[in-house]
């Protein structure tokens, strides 16, 4: 993870109050997810076990319509965080991300 990833990271609502410390301990943990375009990181319905911060680039989150289209829900970008629900409530996955 680089020094500018870091920074990203630390940015996130959930993690910007953090000290030093905490910041260290968090790096620690973080395990890094590099995707191609068009490639998706999850799907609805699956189960989840991790929330997602973006540190470069953009994921869309979509969820299917009755009809099978796909409707978007947002496009999220650095220092934004998503999946975090799945950490709290076992239930599947409510939208995919690509």
């Amino acid at each position: 993870m680089t020094d500018r990833d870091v920074d990203v990271l630390s940015r996130a609502p959930l993690f910007e109050a953090l000290d030093e410390q905490g910041a260290k301990a968090l790096r620690a943990n973080v395990t890094e997810v590099r995707l191609a375009r068009g490639q998706t990181l999850f799907n609805e319905g699956e189960t989840g076990d991790r929330l997602y911060v973006v540190l470069d680039g953009k994921i869309k989150l979509t969820r299917a319509a009755p009809d099978g289209r796909e409707n978007l829900l947002s496009v999220l970008g650095p220092s934004e965080m998503f999946g975090e629900l799945s950490l709290f409530d076992p239930r599947p996955r409510t939208a995919s991300a690509i």
